[in-house]
């Protein structure tokens, strides 16, 4: 599993520049993000290649950051390859919290984020590897 951190970003222009400014300055690449609103606020997602740095240069400015773990998958580039991985957790009751896309490095295939119950998440582990389901590491991301 893959930390991911999470920000509140108010709704007001430039929130989200000065979030990226603050991760640019202390030399965090970002690997995958994705933005969710609710309400009046947004929610940040970040998979990046130094979630300690990260966490500490937003905390510094006063920004609320949570950190989650997060199942990181290879995803085969063809019709139907999310569908199956979706498909197999349901079939073992385990539900998916959010869901979303990134891309390795130097690999054509995609990979998604996904996040389930957290008392899910060594079932979610065996489910995933005994269908085959390539896990890709931090460091893999990176590569």
């Amino acid at each position: 599993m893959v930390d991911e951190l999470s920000i509140y970003v108010p709704d007001r222009a430039g929130e989200l520049a000065r979030i990226l400014q603050l991760l640019k300055d202390a030399d965090v690449n970002i690997l995958g993000l994705t933005i969710d609103e609710v309400q009046s606020v947004s929610i940040a997602r970040f998979i990046v290649d130094a979630p300690e740095i990260a966490k500490n240069a937003l905390e510094e400015k006063n920004l609320t950051v949570s950190v989650s773990k997060v199942f990181t998958v290879r995803l085969a580039h063809a019709p139907g390859a999310l569908h199956g991985i979706v498909a197999t957790l349901a079939k073992a009751k385990i539900n998916i919290r959010y869901i979303y896309v990134m891309q390795q490095k130097n690999s054509p295939d995609p990979v998604i984020v996904l996040r389930v119950p957290p008392r899910k998440e060594k079932e979610t582990k065996d489910v995933l590897e005994k269908h085959k389901f390539a896990h890709v590491r931090l460091k893999d991301l990176m590569a």
